[in-house]
């Protein structure tokens, strides 16, 4: 059953009061939230990533062992697109070992909209705007570009990328000092036969228990040779290993580049230099090119000059549209 009331014997209401509903009231006028355009594609920013931990036992005690990877990828706003990721692999797991961005494995930041773009990390140095010479290298630095309609300019600085390196060997009758790490087969075979250490990389076991650097050995980095200290006196059938991250060559280069394109209908500019130095020399490369002309008919002129090899200039004219 259903009992129907009367508004006009409601307490306290009054019929004359209510709102009555006018249906010219135009929809516009409801406020929804507001959400932008910024806002849904600051969703796109997307994190990944991994963490895992490798236990291996042995004579000399247990050795854990961590590896991570993270990976950033997306748009940060409406016209910011960011990449990044890190990759460590085989480090020693403890509350206590931090690692810098020189020794991990890999690691990349970068940022860039329709204009600027800017990276940090494992850098790749590409010159091969002119045609005398070119360049390329890996390398552990930065790089900003500016770009727009016509042209683009790009400044990179960077030195040689590390490598991540394990060797393992015995110990030698009455020998406490002088064990190798670069160059003896004996110990260390299919690795370089030089190279250099980064400081404080290294991680040196003795039958699997990890030793204090200035307490249980001393490392020179340039050379590569491994000292024990105190009563540490490995015997033939100790295992000692030794992880660490090195440079491919005796000296550690630094790379500079700045390069320029500059494009219209009639002119093309292109300008290059090159600064690739070490503790014991320092090359420097500079190269021009300039391209006038129409679609149909059109001349090159391009210089370059080597510290090395002095200077050249080298001019061409061609008439053939679709070549460089």
């Amino acid at each position: 059953m259903v009992w129907l009331v009367p508004l006009t014997h409601a307490q306290g209401i009054n019929p004359e009061e209510l709102p009555i509903w006018d249906g010219s009231i135009s929809s516009d006028s409801v406020k929804l939230p507001n959400i932008s355009k910024a806002d849904t594609v600051k969703n796109s920013l997307q994190t990944t990533g991994s963490k895992s931990l490798q236990t291996s036992v042995g004579n000399g005690g247990a050795d854990i062992q961590q590896e991570l990877r993270l990976s950033i990828q997306g748009n940060a706003s409406e016209d910011v697109f960011v990449n990044a990721y890190l990759v460590d692999v085989g480090r020693p797991a403890g509350s206590e070992i931090t690692a810098s961005l020189r020794e991990v494995d890999a690691v990349y930041i970068g940022i860039e909209n329709e204009n600027i773009k800017g990276e940090l990390g494992d850098i790749t140095v590409d010159v091969n705007n002119v045609n005398l010479w070119n360049f390329h290298r890996s390398a552990l630095g930065t790089r900003g570009i500016l770009r727009n309609d016509n042209g683009e300019v790009f400044a990179a600085y960077g030195t040689d990328k590390t490598t991540h390196q394990t060797i393992s060997f015995n110990g030698n009758p009455s020998q406490q000092k002088g064990y190798l790490l670069f160059g003896d087969a004996s110990q260390n075979e299919g690795n370089n036969a030089f190279g250099v250490i980064v400081p404080h990389s290294e991680r040196v076991y003795l039958n699997g228990v990890l030793l204090v650097a200035g307490e249980d050995y001393e490392l020179n980095d340039a050379g590569g040779v491994l000292d024990f200290l105190g009563t540490i006196i490995p015997n033939p059938k100790d295992e000692i290993r030794v992880e660490f991250d090195s440079y491919g060559s005796e000296a550690v280069k630094e790379t500079r580049a700045v390069a320029g394109s500059y494009r219209t209908k009639f002119l093309l500019f292109d300008l290059a230099a090159l600064n690739l130095r070490d503790s014991l020399i320092s090359e420097k490369r500079l190269g021009a090119r300039v391209r006038a002309g129409n679609g149909y008919l059109f001349g090159d002129v391009e210089t370059a000059m080597n510290e090395n090899d002095k200077k050249s200039l080298k001019w061409f004219f061609e008439s053939d549209s679709n070549s460089r």
